[in-house]
């Protein structure tokens, strides 16, 4: 594997636990599914620090503006490989709204409300089997 998806992946997991809390993005206090990538990633040194765009916790069910979309746009591209350390992004209401990082697929990291915390999931095992969903490799 390549070493910047090692690093992506060790890195996530040292996220694991980590109480879910809205717009959080501090390791084993409380972060949300974007921050968590994001914070991911800026650990790792593949994108650079920016500035962030606040959001309401159902901005996705209202708005069909893709806040999320845009960033991963800006610093990655999108890929039909489920490699580890890739982002996936899953149509949550209006927009793509909620993200996490692949371990080994089917298998992800994220920040997910239902679970209060950083979290494997199956994506396949789960209510995000049915999901649209989209794939970036982020930060190369």
């Amino acid at each position: 594997m390549e070493e910047w998806r090692e690093l992506v992946i060790s890195e996530a997991q040292s996220w694991l636990g980590t109480p879910w809390h809205h717009e959080g993005r501090i390791k084993g206090k409380g972060v949300d599914c974007a921050m968590f990538v994001y914070e991911v990633f800026i650990k790792c040194n593949l994108i650079p620090r920016f500035e962030l765009f606040e959001y309401s916790e159902q901005w996705a069910l209202h708005r069909s503006e893709e806040k999320f979309l845009k960033v991963l746009e800006r610093y990655g591209r999108q890929t039909n490989k489920s490699l580890p350390g890739n982002v996936i992004i899953f149509k949550y209401g209006r927009c793509f709204s909620h993200g996490g990082i692949i371990v080994n697929w089917p298998i992800i990291i994220h920040a997910f409300k239902h679970t209060g915390c950083v979290v494997y999931e199956d994506v396949l095992c789960s209510g995000f089997k049915n999901r649209k969903r989209l794939i970036y490799e982020v930060g190369l």
